[in-house]
């Protein structure tokens, strides 16, 4: 059992700092030249004009769309780390309660390490997803689970990994590299 618990800790800690891959300048510039989603959310009326290479515009105005949280499955992000106390708020009582001794023990294997890993596979399946999961399926706890795994994002961070600074969006425009 300590065995099982070490590896698991180690899993928790070796979280690796985003999920997504920084974009580039000239992406970045792509993005907001292009407007590629879809439907297009007006990068160049917000600039005051359209989006070149060196132009001289509205960089606040862009940069507030770019980081604007959007509804819609196409701005759902993946979270990375979800503390204990929210996982443990979502657990229905009586789902709990009927948890048998190894599974708590699973559970508490998990929450020691205070955060989760929620965009592991693994810790996915360890919880909700596999065919042994802690909270089966169906469930309420399951359910909530998977909603809670999810939040929606700006297209920044959809596009980018991460919401993007003045200084990025006026090095995308400026193409200064």
């Amino acid at each position: 059992m300590l065995k099982y618990f070490l590896c698991v800790m180690m899993v928790l800690l070796c979280v690796s700092t985003s999920a997504f891959a920084e974009c580039t300048s000239t992406e970045l510039f792509n993005e907001l030249a292009t407007d590629p989603a879809v439907p297009p959310l007006g990068y160049a009326a917000a600039y005051g004009k359209p989006i070149t290479t060196n132009s001289i515009g509205n960089d606040q105005a862009v940069l507030d769309m770019i980081n604007l949280i959007r509804q819609g499955t196409a701005y759902q992000i993946q979270r990375v780390l979800m503390p204990a106390y929210e996982i443990a708020a979502l657990m229905n009582p009586a789902e709990f309660n009927a948890l048998t001794g190894g599974k708590q023990q699973q559970l508490v294997s998990i929450f020691a390490a205070l955060q989760v890993d929620v965009s592991s596979q693994n810790m996915r399946d360890i919880l909700f997803n596999g065919p042994t999961s802690i909270f089966p399926n169906p469930g309420a706890t399951r359910t909530a689970l998977i909603a809670a795994v999810k939040r929606q994002g700006s297209r920044a961070e959809v596009v980018c990994g991460s919401n993007r600074t003045m200084a990025q969006v006026s090095q995308a425009i400026r193409g200064s590299q």
